[in-house]
């Protein structure tokens, strides 16, 4: 299944514990996890 941006899917975020600065996004309908970083305000 593809990763569905649109979609009203669930998402938890958590901290990367191997990569300072950065996040693991979790999609909890689909299992997939991506690499995140925040570079806002």
């Amino acid at each position: 299944m593809d990763w569905c941006w649109d979609c009203d899917d669930d998402f938890v975020v958590y901290e990367d514990p191997d990569h300072n600065g950065w996040s693991i996004l979790h999609n909890v309908h689909t299992g997939v996890n991506v690499h995140v970083m925040y570079m806002g305000t």
